[in-house]
Order: structure tokens, then C-alpha cells, then sequence
């Protein structure tokens, strides 16, 4: 380009730009008067939104002359298109909005979503955790009809169950299968029409850990199923069903206990459901009951 040499001349094209620059500029006074081909830069008033460009200073004279000092380049600043007061055209300046983000209410926000899961997890798992309903037999009640005078002698029994309901939500319960039976001393009287044999005792018997099980007969619930509400413990009274032949062997038991306590047991199961599980076949506890006529 005419007025440039090789050595300045990647000045010039920086010296054509600025004066392009300066002609979109509003007018501002020279920091000093020109002398004598000596550089003088133009000042354009800071703006707090502006862009920020870089301007070489424009020379008067030979630029042959300028000093090495002259030649680096001054910063100013461009007003942004929107900035009010100002003459610089929309089409040459950008405005740049940057979206703040808070750290610290980033990290409140996290903890406290991270906390609310945590606690309604828990909840939820404390709540609506299955747990397996406890039933066992409370307490046993049997009754002559008649004196024990001979084996056509009829027995009743009732039997007060317990139905622990540990969870909360309410649990239906069907299909009980409880069943009482009697545990003689060696040597006790069977009769024939206990153990259905004339010649052995024992035919009655079942074995239950190494000892002679007989059994008396098993308690119903008059409706069959029922329902237990939630956290609730409720007690229910089933009615022993005998067929003639435990009766028989009640009355037997019956007369034994009038010389000595007698021991009993019960065992079984009953089904159990609830909105959350069916838990299906529940076992009964077994427990051991000392009968006193």
C-alpha cells in the first residue's frame, strides 16, 4: 500500500480500519494538537456496556517519522447500539447478557430436593414395609355336657385367638386351620372309642416330637373370614368342631386332668391379605397349655 514499507507494513491496514472506526464515532477532542508529523490519538468516552476494540493511532505527517512507542496500539471502548445518548449506529455493536448463577442457592436447592427424597423414601418404606402378621392361641375353654360317667359323655370347646395386625394397612383373614391336640402321660387310659381299636391304645396317637398326639378337635370362626384394621391386635372367639370320636378322647382328657394337669398344644395356620402383600398361608404359633379341669 503507498506510504507503507515492508517493515510497517502490518500497521496500515490497522491505521485504515481506525479510520473507518473513527467516522462512526461521535466527535471528541484530541488529547494534543498535532505538531510536526507527531502521532495524536483520539479519545472516545468509555461506556459500561460497550465492546471493547482495539484502535492504532492515526498519524499527521510522514509516518516515516513515528517512534517505535507510537506504534502500539490504544484500547477504547465502543457504545453499545442500545445505550441511550449514544450517536453509534445499531448495526455496529453487541450487546452481551450473561445469565447469573448462584453457587450457593444451586447447592441449597440440591441439598434440599436430595433431603425431601431422602425422607420421603423412608416414609414411604417405613409405612408401606410388609410385615408378616403374628396369630396365636390365647386361651382354651372345654366343657362337659354330661358327667363323665361313661364314653357317650359330649364335650364343647371355644378357643380366644389373637391376630396381631403390625402394618399399616388393614389385613383380611380366611381359610383358619387351627387345630387342638391332647398329649397323655404313658400308662393313661385310651379308650376304644378315643383310639377306634380295641387292641392298641396307641392307634390314636400322632407323633409330635417323640411323644403321643391325639387330637381333640378344630376351631372355626363362625363368619370364616374377617378384617383387622391397621396397628390393631384383636381377639376372636372360635368354637371347637369335634367329631364323635375326639369328643371321646376330650372326655378322656377331661378325666385324666381330675387327677392331674394335662397337657395340650395347638398348631396351624390362616391365610392373610392386605392391599400391599397377600401374604398367603400365616403360621399359627405353636404353644403348649397346661389343662386344669
Amino acid at each position: 500500500k503507498p506510504g507503507c514499507d515492508k517493515v510497517q507494513a502490518r500497521f496500515c491496514k490497522c491505521r485504515e480500519s481506525s479510520l473507518m472506526s473513527q467516522s462512526l464515532l461521535p466527535e471528541a477532542a484530541p488529547s494534543q494538537p498535532a505538531q510536526n508529523g507527531v502521532p495524536v490519538t483520539t479519545g472516545v468516552p468509555a461506556s459500561s456496556r460497550g465492546a471493547a476494540v482495539r484502535a492504532s493511532p492515526l498519524y499527521l505527517g510522514d509516518p516515516n517519522s513515528r517512534s517505535v512507542e507510537a506504534d502500539l496500539p490504544q484500547y477504547v471502548s465502543l457504545p453499545a447500539a442500545n445505550n441511550p445518548g449514544s450517536d453509534y449506529g445499531s448495526d455496529h455493536g453487541f450487546d452481551y447478557y450473561v445469565i447469573p448463577r448462584d453457587p450457593q442457592s444451586r447447592e441449597t436447592c440440591m441439598f434440599s430436593t436430595g433431603t425431601f427424597t431422602i425422607i420421603l423414601s423412608f416414609l414411604l418404606l417405613f409405612f408401606l414395609l410388609p410385615r408378616v402378621p403374628e396369630v396365636y392361641l390365647d386361651t382354651v375353654t372345654i366343657e362337659l355336657a354330661q358327667a363323665p360317667s361313661n364314653d357317650s359323655a359330649a364335650t364343647t370347646g371355644s378357643g380366644e385367638v389373637t391376630f396381631k395386625n403390625r402394618n399399616y394397612v388393614p389385613v383380611m383373614w380366611s381359610d383358619a386351620n387351627l387345630h387342638l391336640y391332647w398329649l397323655p402321660y404313658d400308662g393313661q387310659t385310651i379308650t376304644a372309642s378315643c383310639s377306634g381299636s380295641n387292641d392298641d391304645a396307641d392307634a390314636a396317637c400322632a407323633d409330635h416330637d417323640g411323644f403321643c398326639s391325639i387330637s381333640l378337635g378344630k376351631f372355626v370362626y363362625q363368619t370364616g373370614s374377617f378384617k383387622t384394621n391397621s396397628r390393631v391386635t384383636a381377639k376372636k372367639t372360635f368354637q371347637l368342631e369335634q367329631t364323635e370320636q375326639q369328643q371321646a378322647c376330650a372326655v378322656n382328657m377331661y378325666d385324666a386332668a381330675i387327677n392331674a394337669d394335662q397337657y395340650l398344644y395347638s398348631g396351624g395356620s390362616v391365610k392373610a391379605k392386605a392391599p400391599i402383600r397377600n401374604f398367603g398361608k400365616v403360621g399359627i404359633d405353636e404353644t403348649d397349655y397346661v389343662f386344669q379341669a
